[in-house]
């Protein structure tokens, strides 16, 4: 997988009133997270914690977001 510039492709449903994500790869909307991987603060020197979202697309794409916490700031990373 590489690093891509985020890119939060969602749709948004007036009428039902959901807002979906989509696949970064092809646009499609129907995708399925398929795990979360999460690393807390572990001390004072690493000042870092982040979170990873794992999605595959039904046309068979697979994508992370990684959500990166580092000293006040939230950074968001894509990678597929």
């Amino acid at each position: 997988m590489e690093k891509q510039q985020p890119k939060f492709d969602l749709e948004r449903d007036v009428q039902a009133g959901e807002t979906k994500l989509k696949c970064p790869v092809c646009g499609y909307s129907f995708t399925a997270l398929t795990g979360v991987d999460a690393k807390p603060l572990i001390s004072d020197i690493d000042h870092q914690s982040y979170c990873r979202l794992s999605f595959l697309c039904e046309k068979g794409h697979v994508f992370e977001y990684f959500l990166n916490f580092r000293r006040g700031e939230t950074l968001v990373e894509l990678q597929y």
